[in-house]
């Protein structure tokens, strides 16, 4: 049972088989700790009811996760003197925050922490560091490696949440990062402005795009287009629905989960919670989005048919997958019967964005000078409701954020100078005229 510099790595979990008096089997994943405290033997267990591989991964998952939670909870009563150096603060400020966010929000703080290691050693006192360091490290930093200025801000935040976990045990008074200013050039601002704009596509280019999807060989990434693009969902949201979210009576959709995918093999992909809180919502769907949910659906049905048939008669199932094979009846599947991933559909949006810069001036007689992303949909939603004169509260309700600093990162100037219906009507509205059908 370790702490603070020995982050608990391993797991030393055990497996049982457990039958009711009325037959029904469950199975159970264990392990056993010291609690530092009272020095007794304790237990912690999650229970799963399907003996299948991915439900004892995601059962493992959700222990180590309690695990962490526990033992979080007893890391104050050690001695803050401990804590001297900057390797010791930041493994004890990882070791706290760890439990309680999302597993790739811990991914992407990894790799802020490789930069922020090369930018202070290990034994520096903390005590010593001082505000006028910091900024002479940064500055050396972003010169060495020619770091833009969206990099410098995530090393600064985390550098904020160390010395703040510092400032909060009474390590040190105040925090030596939190009052530094990083100020980004002009054409760094131009720049930062230009790739915002780029993810943003007027009605007409999303249009172009959209017509481009037909053309490919599974149309379940054009109705998955389409429908981010109408309900300004994320892709993980999206890619994580399944039939049962959906109300076709009152034309709704419930947000409640999150698809993870990054670098995972689709066996291995699991359901989470949505970003935030405010993120829970339900949506009402304009048409033509309720028809590319349908379409889908349908789509998913004869894939299975005919993946079914394939199996019956081959011994190599060539990767197919069935819904059977997963915890979820996913909507949004790939030609092999898995969801959908984040990373499948950046890569084909990837590949019409290079498409259309060759093809869109002759087919639709503009130049594409856009980079359409996962993320492009969320700004699409966004902007073209605020066009529409749609409520500032209406938008944050269907695109789940819980402020309006939020919302101004996705609304654009575009060529044109908790009741969703004005949004439905709007984005009816605008598929109509640009003649979008699923």
């Amino acid at each position: 049972f370790f702490f603070i510099n020995n982050e608990r790595e391993k797991y030393n979990m055990y497996y049982e088989k457990r039958t009711s008096k009325k037959g029904k089997t469950r199975y159970l994943v264990l392990e056993d700790f010291i609690e530092p405290l009272t020095g007794k033997k304790k237990r912690l267990t999650v229970t799963y009811y399907q003996n299948t591989s991915k439900a004892r991964k995601q059962a493992e998952r959700d222990l180590k996760d309690k695990i962490d939670e526990v033992v979080g909870k007893y890391l104050y009563s050690y001695s803050s003197e401990e804590i001297k150096t900057f390797a010791q603060l930041r493994d004890d400020w990882l070791f706290i925050w760890k439990p309680t966010v999302k597993k790739v929000t811990v991914n992407r703080e990894l790799m802020i922490l490789k930069r922020i290691t090369e930018l202070i050693p290990d034994d520096y006192l903390i005590e010593r560091i001082t505000k006028r360091l910091l900024v002479n490290i940064l500055r050396e930093y972003k010169i060495k490696y020619k770091s833009t200025h969206s990099t410098m801000q995530h090393i600064k935040s985390t550098l904020n949440k160390i010395f703040d976990h510092a400032v909060d045990n009474d390590l040190i008074p105040y925090s030596p990062s939190r009052d530094i200013r990083l100020r980004a050039t002009a054409e760094e601002k131009k720049q930062k402005r230009e790739r915002s704009d780029a993810k943003y596509l007027e009605p007409y280019e999303f249009a172009a795009l959209i017509d481009r999807l037909l053309h490919r060989r599974n149309q379940n990434y054009r109705d998955l287009a389409l429908f981010m693009g109408l309900c300004g969902l994320r892709v993980g949201e999206a890619t994580a629905l399944s039939e049962a979210d959906f109300d076709f009576k009152s034309n709704t959709v419930r947000i409640d989960k999150s698809l993870q995918t990054h670098d995972l093999s689709p066996e291995d992909y699991y359901i989470d919670t949505t970003k935030t809180e405010a993120s829970v919502r339900t949506v009402l769907l304009p048409k033509v989005a309720v028809d590319a949910v349908k379409n889908a659906i349908e789509r998913g049905k004869k894939l299975d048919a005919y993946i079914e048939k394939y199996l019956k008669k081959h011994t190599n199932n060539r990767g197919y997958y069935r819904h059977s094979d997963f915890d979820f009846d996913f909507i949004f599947r790939t030609e092999y019967g898995s969801p959908i991933s984040q990373n499948s559909f950046y890569n084909l949006l990837q590949r019409v964005n290079v498409e259309l810069v060759r093809k869109c001036e002759k087919l639709y007689g503009f130049k594409w000078t856009k980079n359409a992303v996962t993320h492009s949909y969320r700004h699409i939603q966004a902007t073209y409701l605020q066009d529409s004169s749609v409520s500032e509260r209406e938008i944050l309700a269907r695109i789940g954020h819980a402020n309006r600093l939020t919302l101004s990162a996705y609304t654009h100037q575009s060529s044109k100078a908790l009741d969703q219906t004005d949004s439905v009507k709007a984005l009816d509205k605008i598929t109509k005229e640009l003649g979008l059908v699923s």
